[in-house]
């Protein structure tokens, strides 16, 4: 299986203990980190592969870059956050054991990048989510129901009503049919149930998991609630990969 953390840095477990355990300067480990969703182009031949077949990965300002019609596309890694998961006490080698099985195209997502009203991906990143997936799309979900203005994440409401986002996700549909087939498109089935309510990975417990409803980060400041996101999280990439035959 294609990894895509190491199709871009030379940066092994040793060097994760190194940084993570031992000196515990990851600002350092950050300076020789090279971002997959940026410099992979072999990422982004996979992800059209998958989803955008007719289209050639492309360059622009430096970053890998698909084009679904006039929209940039950038890829998004949708695993745990290396920093949530150092501050919720896991160690260099854990931390390099996770990118192993989420660096994997099952663990990476496109959002569109041209937008100027802030973007998907950096609204997720933001303090209120910690860069969780499943919260991410809960909201996206709640946007085609109509119901973004419930979302307590406000940057994420701005970036889900920005004209080239909120045109892109209309591509797919509108209501719960639109949601339905942004899912299917992105092969993003492991995250819900038979009804697509998205799961709270918080809550997994042996390949069971309840519904989200609402977008209130639990695991902000609970580490046991932040291991078992990191454990569903997961599970739904590696079922993610197999539907992807990767």
């Amino acid at each position: 299986m294609k990894n895509y953390f190491s199709d871009v840095n030379q940066l092994d477990s040793n060097r994760f203990k190194k940084y993570y355990d031992a000196l515990k300067i990851v600002d350092q480990f950050e300076q020789e980190y090279r971002d997959a969703d940026k410099y992979s182009k072999l990422l982004y031949q996979n992800l059209a592969e998958q989803f955008y077949p007719d289209v050639i990965p492309i360059k622009i300002y430096g970053s890998w870059t698909l084009m679904d019609g006039t929209t940039r596309l950038g890829s998004d890694y949708i695993g745990p956050s290396r920093y949530f998961s150092y501050k919720a006490g896991l160690n260099g080698e854990e931390i390099f054991e996770l990118t192993q099985i989420a660096r994997t195209l099952g663990g990476h997502i496109l959002w569109p990048r041209n937008g100027t009203n802030g973007s998907i991906n950096t609204a997720r990143g933001a303090s209120l989510y910690h860069d969780r997936i499943d919260l991410a799309l809960y909201a996206i979900k709640c946007w085609y129901e109509g119901d973004a203005h419930l979302l307590l994440n406000k940057k994420m409401v701005r970036a889900l009503n920005d004209e080239v986002t909120r045109k892109w996700l209309l591509n797919f549909g509108q209501d719960l049919v639109g949601f339905e087939k942004f899912m299917k498109h992105f092969k993003l089935e492991s995250f819900v149930d038979r009804s697509f309510q998205v799961f709270d990975l918080t809550s997994y417990e042996k390949n069971d998991m309840a519904i989200l409803t609402n977008d209130i980060n639990t695991a902000a400041k609970d580490k046991e609630a932040f291991e078992k996101y990191i454990a569903g999280n997961l599970q739904c990439i590696k079922r993610r990969n197999e539907q992807m035959n990767t």
